[in-house]
């Protein structure tokens, strides 16, 4: 099969489980195919199998399955060759923890074509010293993905392109609704040096407006805000937030399909709850 063009070809197709989770003995190893660095901080989730037992055989069933194409194959993720792809440009992750577990899950994926990584002070001048080479250590001695890496993280690619992550949550979104005219957030000098920004709100968005009534709303204030900030070049990827379903911590295995996966949900006529959920059996301010 010819490899999937990424424009709509890989949306048609079907999850294939391809092995027995029980030989799956390093699941670190199997998914990034090198053991990840000790993290610091307390928020080990980030690496899933590290969690416990339990943690540890969900994460073993889930990397039991793939999604297979019905017309053309997925491209092996290769560190150099993303590289060459970036080459000198910057490549920007902004938003909540779901952007910052794609940013770790690509930086953990290019393995030896990341050259330096840091955690920085929330401030532009802080890229610029990392971009200068003053800042960073390579990525086998990293532990930052413990923490979230903070508010800001950068890598450096051997072939000159640049990573970065910014990250914050509920308060993200005040800022994103806030007048042009009014203050800068520290990230916004950010968004004029970047060539490709992937951006995500939503996962805290409950903790504002529990039934999503305003998210629309929300969603051009920021497309408009991003427009404004971003050089004419530069790309936006504006990803929505899958706000799962009750019980979906408990999933083993994909669902098979939209019907099911609203079906899940309780149906199509299914609204968000006006309640923050419990998090690890506790209550979560939501930010």
């Amino acid at each position: 099969l010819p490899l999937c063009a990424m424009d709509g070809d890989h949306l048609q197709g079907r999850w294939l489980r391809n092995c027995d989770p029980a030989a799956i003995r390093r699941p670190e190893r199997y998914a990034y195919g090198s053991p990840l660095p000790r993290t610091n901080g307390s928020w080990d989730y980030r690496l899933c199998s590290r969690m416990g037992y339990a943690q540890r055989a969900r994460t073993r069933e889930a990397l039991a399955w793939s999604w297979v194409p019905d017309q053309c194959a997925l491209r092996q993720v290769d560190g150099a060759e993303f590289g060459a792809w970036l080459a000198g440009r910057r490549l920007l992750f902004w938003g909540d923890s779901l952007s910052g577990q794609a940013f770790y899950s690509l930086l953990f994926s290019l393995g030896a074509e990341v050259e330096r990584v840091a955690d920085l002070p929330p401030e532009p001048a802080a890229l610029d010293a990392f971009l200068d080479g003053r800042t960073g250590g390579p990525l086998c001695s990293y532990g930052g993905v413990g923490d979230e890496g903070g508010a800001l993280t950068a890598a450096a690619l051997r072939s000159g392109g640049t990573l970065v992550k910014v990250l914050g949550h509920a308060p993200m979104v005040d800022e994103l609704r806030r007048p042009l005219s009014a203050p800068w957030a520290w990230w916004e000098p950010l968004l004029r040096r970047a060539d490709i920004v992937v951006a995500n709100v939503g996962h805290h968005y409950r903790a504002l407006d529990g039934r999503y009534a305003r998210y629309g709303a929300m969603v051009r204030a920021a497309l408009a805000r991003f427009d404004a900030r971003m050089p004419p070049h530069a790309h936006l990827v504006f990803r929505t937030s899958n706000i799962g379903h009750l019980g979906c911590e408990r999933a083993a295995a994909p669902l098979p399909s939209r019907a099911a996966a609203w079906s899940a949900l309780g149906g199509w006529e299914w609204s968000a709850p006006p309640f923050q959920p419990e998090y690890f059996g506790q209550a979560r301010a939501g930010v």
